[in-house]
């Protein structure tokens, strides 16, 4: 018995001795639990608050804890019931910060693009190394950056094309030159006989800014009046019934001598600042020496009395920085529309900068607090997007990152129905029941939406494509340039659908059957009868949509273009950009020349330039194509246009001018072309025409004459004078390649082109110069023949939106 105990002890002993050797784990703490599961409570194991527990999770079945709880008791019913109602206050507020990106993306259908980096859980600081580098545009060190979308790139290409097929220095161009003469240069003062006193006018402040003349509370009134009828209709950041409060506050005292005068307010001077620079486009007189003219001087005042109310205006709002109030956001916002009438650019894009700063200040980007009038928050949602569309606008007219970011942005667009319109305190009818007056301005920035969305997702494509190779040109990469045009393609799908759900009520109407916002060109049926700012609103959305359109397609126009590559999706966009281009010329050309709907109007020089430098770089990379002799005429057309607004745009004048010049450039560029494939091509061609008169001589015993009833008889004469036909050609010879057809090239002058230069003059001075095609020269004329026919013809080549 003693050994056995003795046996037994040591094996304890042993056994105690190994546990404490090793370190034992502790079992993780198991989470009490109310209530076991079914299977747990049934097997008589410990059971886990999981849902399904660890045991019938290891097991593979059916966990009844995974079931809604019954309530078996009344406190159990209303415990229950508080849960429910605190999970669906969750999902409220779930959905109401969603509500508004949902509202945008339902009406376009088309998703948000992800303008800013995604949000990471952890901090890599890998990221603040990156420098892969894309798409840059312009590479000019120490010079003001312009993206690869931007109309100054786009000049840079033409210009460096010029040069190098010229054989001319860079700094001959025209081009760069016209870009240079736009910059704006601030109006001196002039004396006048309106002057009251020369020697007041020479009062200046020690800044050396002339001090702003105060006027008469009529005079004031009369150049407001100007504005609910015009840039009110377009940038609907003012409450018609709180300015007029304003503005009668203003007025209440009076000085001890008794004249009433205003008391300073920077967003009064502000708009009377805009509407004098509107106003001076109508100082207009018959007289061609308009300079020594009275309207002239008038004009010149008003451009005067505009920049010191301007100034006057700036020196209040920076006093009122530190404390903004919502009316300094709308004088900030009047300010940038001054800035970008008189063409800078970026001076208005800085000045934007600090203006979404104070709207940040004042939470204008966020949903309105609970407890605002409807009112208020109307007018909030219309000022936030209203500077979502200029900051849009002149970031892509830069070539620049937007400043806003949609990721940070919960205020919803506006409401443009009847009720909203009431709300916002300006009353214009009309007699279309699916539009207010502020339908345009929700259209507008819906399209301003997608528009943006499709560049960045164009420009971040383009960065993946040339994965950080900052050396590589997508013009010398067909596959890639390819490669893009076909993504381009999908993404302008939204686009299209947005011209789909356009109200019919904001649609241009055509003469005949043609469609709104098409490029076939038809005229416009410009109905005297609607409202005016119905019809201006109408004209400035389609040209707006065809402004945009021809930013984004413009990068596909490549100098100059390799016939032997096969690019049919960037040819197809070129051709777009021309027809939207040319749409644009059209439109401008039959609404300044009939009605006075855009007279005065900056924008519109805009967008003629930038439809001008679309055809003209057609022109240039296109020598000889279908749409060719379209786009010619249109430039025609487009410095007419320039013309019937170069008496209130100085910048028109200049720019006419210079695409004249231009112009020759081309023609002598063309000229090259052809002169080029003449000398090539002529012995080859000879050879050709004969070896084809042998084969085509008919049988001696062919009657010379066609009489009526046999039209599928030719005469030898007009057979001789005909080249082949496909049938003819492959029983004698093989079709020859494109080069070989362009022998007629020797037989047409150079100046049988429609000339660009000014010397033409008018569109039927082309009649005399375009060779006479009839219909069978059209059927079995060759290549050449048929490009140099009449535009009219090959209108239906570029009839594609």
């Amino acid at each position: 018995m003693y050994s056995t105990f003795s046996a037994n002890f040591d094996t304890t002993i042993d056994a105690s001795r190994e546990r404490s050797a090793t370190p034992s784990v502790p079992r993780p703490k198991r989470n009490q639990v109310a209530r076991a599961c079914d299977w747990c409570r049934l097997n008589r194991v410990r059971c886990d608050d999981k849902q399904p527990c660890q045991n019938c999770q290891n097991r593979g079945g059916t966990c009844s804890n995974t079931k809604p709880q019954e309530a078996t008791s009344l406190p159990a019913a209303n415990r229950e019931m508080q849960r429910l109602r605190n999970k669906v206050k969750d999902l409220q507020d779930q959905i109401e910060k969603l509500k508004d990106r949902a509202e945008i993306q339902a009406q376009t259908g088309f998703a948000t693009p992800p303008l800013s980096d995604a949000a990471h859980s952890s901090f890599d600081f890998a990221e603040l190394t990156n420098t892969t580098e894309g798409w840059q545009g312009v590479q000019q060190t120490g010079q003001i950056h312009y993206g690869p979308l931007s109309s100054s790139y786009f000049v840079s290409r033409i210009t460096r094309h010029l040069s190098e097929a010229l054989n001319e220095p860079l700094e001959n161009s025209k081009l760069e030159a016209c870009m240079a003469r736009f910059h704006y240069t601030a109006p001196t003062h002039q004396p006048s006989r309106w002057d009251a006193s020369p020697a007041s006018q020479a009062d200046q402040n020690p800044d050396g800014n002339e001090e702003a003349e105060d006027l008469t509370r009529s005079q004031e009134e009369h150049f407001l009046n100007l504005l609910w009828q015009s840039f009110h209709c377009v940038y609907p950041i003012l409450s018609e019934r709180e300015f007029q409060q304003h503005y009668e506050s203003l007025w209440s005292g009076s000085t001890p001598d008794g004249i009433s005068t205003r008391k300073p307010s920077a967003l009064v001077d502000v708009l009377l600042a805009v509407c004098m620079q509107y106003s001076s486009t109508f100082f207009v007189s018959g007289d061609n020496q308009q300079e020594e003219s009275d309207a002239g001087w008038q004009a010149k005042n008003a451009n005067l009395a505009s920049r010191t109310y301007y100034q006057r205006a700036q020196r209040l709002l920076q006093s009122e920085l530190e404390n903004p109030t919502i009316m300094v956001v709308q004088s900030h916002i009047y300010s940038i529309v001054y800035l970008y009438n008189t063409s800078l650019l970026n001076t208005a894009h800085i000045n934007l900068g600090a203006t979404l700063r104070i709207a940040h200040a004042l939470r204008l980007h966020i949903r309105p607090l609970d407890g605002t009038s409807p009112e208020q928050q109307e007018l909030q949602r219309r000022i936030w997007w209203t500077l979502y569309r200029i900051d849009s606008q002149l970031s892509m007219t830069l070539g620049r990152p937007p400043l806003i970011q949609l990721s940070h942005v919960s205020c919803g667009l506006p409401g443009d129905d009847r009720e909203h319109a009431r709300l916002s305190g300006t009353v214009l009818f009309s007699n279309h029941e699916d539009i207010s007056w502020l339908s345009f301005h929700v259209q507008c920035t819906k399209l301003t939406f997608l528009i943006q969305g499709v560049q960045t997702a164009l420009h971040r494509k383009c960065s993946q494509l040339l994965n950080g190779d900052k050396s590589k040109d997508i013009y010398d990469d067909r596959p890639l340039l390819e490669n893009l045009a076909e993504f381009l393609e999908r993404e302008m799908t939204a686009i299209h659908n947005w011209v789909q759900n356009v109200p019919q009520s904001l649609c241009n109407p055509r003469k005949g059957a043609g469609d709104p916002f098409s490029t076939n060109r038809d005229a416009l049926n410009l109905s005297p009868y609607s409202p005016l700012w119905l019809q201006r609103q109408r004209l400035l959305l389609e040209l707006h949509y065809h402004h945009l359109v021809i930013s984004t397609l413009r990068p596909f126009i490549r100098f100059p273009p390799v016939s032997s590559s096969v690019t049919p999706r960037t040819d197809g966009h070129n051709i777009t950009c021309l027809n939207h281009a040319m749409a644009i010329t059209s439109i401008l050309n039959q609404v300044l020349s009939e009605t006075d709907l855009l007279r005065g109007w900056s924008p519109i020089f805009q967008y003629q330039w930038d439809a001008i430098l679309c055809t003209l770089g057609f022109v240039l990379a296109n020598a000889v194509c279908p749409p060719t002799p379209s786009a010619r005429k249109s430039l025609q057309t487009a410095v007419r246009t320039l013309d019937l607004v170069s008496d209130h745009f100085l910048a028109a004048k200049n720019a006419a001018q210079v695409v004249r010049e231009v112009s020759c450039q081309a023609d002598r560029l063309i000229a090259n072309v052809q002169q080029g494939l003449t000398r090539r091509q002529a012995p080859r061609a000879s050879q050709t025409l004969s070896t084809r008169s042998q084969n085509s001589m008919p049988p001696l015993n062919q009657s010379s004459f066609v009489t009526p009833g046999q039209p599928g008889i030719q005469s030898n004469s007009l057979k001789r004078a005909l080249p082949p036909t496909t049938q003819e050609m492959s029983s004698h010879q093989p079709m020859p390649n494109f080069e070989a057809r362009m022998h007629l090239m020797d037989m047409m002058p150079i100046g049988s082109l429609p000339e660009l230069s000014p010397s033409l003059g008018t569109t039927e001075s082309l009649s005399g110069v375009m060779p006479m095609v009839t219909s069978a020269d059209m059927v079995t004329g060759t290549e050449a023949q048929w490009l140099h026919a009449s535009a009219m013809i090959l209108d239906s080549w570029t009839t594609n939106s």
